[in-house]
């Protein structure tokens, strides 16, 4: 099983500084290093997809068994089409390079449902003032 995270988003709303750089917890982790570490042990490989402009950045975090590739994507639905196209497998465990999210790892249950399922989501409750 293969684990892909788009990470190539255009980072408009905060002023050119993407959101999965930014720090999730005390020891200023990014975003996205929390992400790949919580999928890394439900997968082969991960694949992250990035921009010209981020690859440096991304490839500093020096992320555990990530492959780093650069895909200028349209939309996050391009990105993950294109990745699965150079990446083929026959499961796929797709993650949000800038999501955060408290308590339990989504990427267990998903890890676990995709033998039964042919696509499983993950959901949680959010506060209405982000919703939108």
């Amino acid at each position: 099983m293969i684990g892909l995270i788009p990470a190539s988003g255009k980072a408009s709303r905060l002023g050119g500084l993407p959101k999965f750089a930014l720090p999730c917890d005390k020891d200023n982790t990014p975003l996205l290093t929390r992400q790949v570490k919580q999928m890394s042990f439900y997968v082969d490989k991960i694949v992250v997809s990035t921009t010209n402009a981020w690859y440096e950045l991304v490839k500093s975090f020096n992320l555990p068994k990530t492959e780093i590739v650069v895909i200028e994507p349209s939309t996050m639905n391009d990105a993950l089409i294109k990745m699965a196209k150079e990446f083929e497998s026959d499961k796929y465990l797709i993650g949000m390079a800038d999501t955060y999210f408290e308590g339990e790892n989504p990427y267990i249950k998903l890890s676990q449902s995709i033998n039964d399922n042919a696509i499983s989501a993950a959901c949680w409750k959010i506060d209405g003032e982000l919703k939108g």
